[in-house]
């Protein structure tokens, strides 16, 4: 199991409560995915089980009443860091040079920052404030924009939304190049098996070599 994060609705003020200021600020402003497992023992979870979902939570439901278990509010946490001041400074020019022109990040910081060194409510405020105004920003519209118009050139305006839709089961590629390996890329990340054809075995072993690559950078960016 991973854990991930979409900062909002107080989510900035939760998280350092139960994780600690730093994870909390690498997590929020990076938007990573963490594996749940690197957090077991904190306040993030009640408990951590591998077997099967339902039997467990049926179980630890049963547990919590039977034995009067107290309800546990993550506003009473203390988020705390000992030294705020320095690691705030040093957090903020680190996010600002990564962020370039991108408000938000900045605004993460300052949210966590509320979280350590005012009462819940007060950072709730702190939160609620810099959503609003980074919504009403240049840059807001124009991710906005951006996401829905990646959306909008997936859809056809005449092609009926009942038209029948063929089951590709694999795809061969001819050419391992720059655009056979990405169409390859395109294809092998919606699952589908590829086969890529080449005339001489150099170029076929270029072509997956490049695939691999991508996967390979890929997967130390989510690591």
């Amino acid at each position: 199991m991973k854990l991930g994060l979409l900062p909002g609705a107080g989510g900035t003020q939760r998280l350092p409560r139960l994780i600690g200021a730093e994870h909390a600020v690498n997590m929020i402003v990076s938007g990573s995915v963490v594996p749940a497992k690197q957090f077991k023992g904190s306040p993030l979870f009640d408990e951590i089980i591998d077997s099967e979902l339902f039997d467990a939570a049926v179980a630890y439901a049963t547990k919590v009443v039977s034995e009067n278990l107290p309800l546990k509010k993550v506003r009473d946490l203390k988020a705390k860091h000992p030294n705020p001041e320095g690691f705030f400074m040093f957090t903020r020019n680190t996010v600002g040079a990564m962020a370039k022109n991108y408000p938000a990040p900045l605004k993460c910081v300052d949210a966590v920052k509320a979280a350590v060194t005012m009462p819940f409510d007060k950072g709730m405020q702190v939160e609620r404030e810099a959503f609003l105004n980074l919504m009403q920003t240049p840059e807001s519209r124009a991710l906005r924009h951006a996401f829905f118009s990646e959306r909008l050139t997936s859809k056809i305006a005449d092609v009926p939304s009942d038209t029948p839709i063929r089951d590709i089961k694999s795809v061969g590629v001819i050419g391992g190049g720059t655009m056979g390996t990405g169409i390859s890329i395109n294809f092998l990340n919606a699952g589908i098996p590829v086969t890529l054809v080449e005339m001489k075995q150099e170029g076929l072993d270029r072509g997956v070599a490049a695939i691999q690559k991508v996967y390979e950078a890929g997967s130390r960016k989510a690591a």
